[in-house]
């Protein structure tokens, strides 16, 4: 089927979208003979790159195929880097753990390159497995690579600097140092993060990746206060090198703090602080993941919210929580496509938590995170969408135990006369006995309210016959 459309006209250098090559998309497939053909008859370009700077040898790596990998390199492909990420081919087996691939392909490699594929090899062994095989490999290529470096007297070129988040080690710089600390799992593992930090890079994904693993592996421990350092120390890399956030990142935090908040009461406030932070600089950048990040601050709201009540804090530190949460609130986030506001969702039943760690913390409607939303000026009046207040999500509720909650709204000036967009007031809503019946002993309604009312309910015309403050009034009603 090519060798009839290249007869009848088709472009076989023709490239798609990304600049990926016919050649690429043959590799991709494991269609050897089609490679075959694109090289040996068509003379497409080998080495030619998509949009990011990788050739088809990184896709012939990453489709795992040891004969087209072969292939390519007898025909002149090379180990260059991608621009994306400055990883080359060599480096890409080995982070995959092909050490089969890394075996094919480091003949037509240098000696450092060869040697360093060797340890990123090793490192990759032990940040990417838990068990005792995953350690003895990467305990014997990291063997292999001092070896080669011992027979020709290459030393590391290794920083000065010191991590506390490593416990301000250094790389071993001998077989005998490595030796010294096989038996110790943390080290090992600190000893193939310091190597993958020279070799890939801070602003590496990969290298992030392995550092965001290690906390979940330290946090699975119960070692909360290292697993939140390393989680850190990850997020710091990106707002120093302007890398943007997942918000399944920050989403991860809050289900840390509430694992760490349910099982020893305790989370380190300046983190929190920090996240929180965060959490807010993303939603003014990143409108396509507003909606998860606005409920992940609705979350750490709500888990501050419990470490307050549950521990004794000291004035100083409820201060920089309460500044922090006026911020908020003087924002108004708002949910892009319901137009609930953070009061909203702290009231409603339907606010998804889909987390095991949050469920444990996080459950809506929440008193105290309703509370603690109104002393940091959350306005009880606000409109979502459908033009629903706070009062008529609590009101909706199937739940008959929200006594405490509509007592805290209404005595924080929630109108019960307000009008949804259907012209429903939160007390149509009530189909609770019990909640019909407080919100009517609450109804006590002013002259204005009364007089509001009855404007709307007779139609009267008013918007050129009041001032403008009292427009907006009786449109609420």
């Amino acid at each position: 089927m090519a060798r009839y459309l290249i007869e009848h006209g088709a472009d076989a250098h023709l490239a798609k979208e990304n600049n990926d090559t016919n050649l690429m998309v043959s590799v991709c497939h494991k269609h050897l003979n089609m490679v075959t053909y694109l090289v040996d008859e068509l003379h497409c370009d080998i080495n030619e790159c998509d949009i990011n700077g990788r050739s088809a040898l990184y896709d012939a790596v990453t489709c795992g195929s040891v004969e087209i990998t072969e292939f390519l390199l007898k025909h002149g492909a090379r180990n260059f880097r991608a621009v994306v990420d400055q990883m080359s081919p060599l480096m890409w087996a080995a982070e995959r753990r092909r050490s089969d691939l890394v075996d094919v392909i480091s003949p037509y490699c240098s000696l450092l390159e060869r040697i360093e594929a060797q340890e990123l090899l090793a490192s990759t062994f032990i940040c990417g497995n838990r068990d005792d095989h995953a350690l003895d490999q990467s305990f014997k290529h990291f063997c292999q690579a001092f070896e080669l470096r011992t027979i020709h007297n290459l030393l590391k070129a290794t920083k000065s600097t010191n991590n506390a988040i490593f416990d301000n080690r250094h790389e071993c710089q001998t077989t005998e140092q490595l030796k010294e600390i096989r038996s110790n799992t943390d080290l090992l593992y600190i000893e193939a993060l310091l190597v993958r930090e020279r070799l890939l890079g801070l602003t590496n994904g990969e290298y992030r990746y392995s550092l965001c693993y290690r906390g979940a592996m330290l946090a699975d421990k119960g070692q909360y206060d290292k697993a939140v350092a390393y989680w850190i120390y990850e997020l710091n890399l990106c707002q120093q090198y302007s890398i943007p956030i997942d918000s399944k990142h920050l989403r991860r935090f809050a289900s840390l703090f509430s694992g760490m908040l349910y099982k020893i009461k305790s989370i380190p406030m300046e983190a929190l602080s920090k996240i929180i932070k965060a959490t807010m600089e993303q939603l003014e950048h990143d409108e396509q993941n507003f909606n998860d990040n606005l409920t992940t601050l609705l979350f750490l709201i709500t888990i501050v919210g419990e470490f307050l009540v549950n521990n004794i804090v000291s004035k100083t530190d409820c201060k920089v929580f309460f500044v922090l949460l006026h911020s908020i609130c003087s924002r108004n986030y708002t949910k892009l496509d319901s137009g609930m506001s953070l009061l909203h969702l702290a009231l409603d039943t339907r606010t998804w938590v889909d987390d095991y760690h949050i469920k444990r913390i996080c459950k809506y409607p929440c008193l105290q995170t309703t509370r603690i939303l109104l002393q940091s000026g959350a306005s009880v009046n606000t409109f979502d969408a459908i033009r629903n207040t706070p009062l008529h999500i609590i009101a909706s509720s199937r739940s008959a135990n929200h006594d405490s909650i509509l007592n805290l709204l209404c005595d924080a000036g929630a109108h019960l006369d307000f009008a949804n967009t259907f012209g429903e007031t939160p007390i149509d809503l009530a189909t609770i006995p019990n909640l019909h019946q407080q919100l009517k002993s609450r109804m006590k309604l002013s002259l204005k309210c009364l007089c509001a009312q009855l404007i709307r309910k007779r139609n009267v015309s008013f918007r050129d016959k009041v001032a403008i403050p009292l427009i907006n009034f009786v449109e609420k009603h």
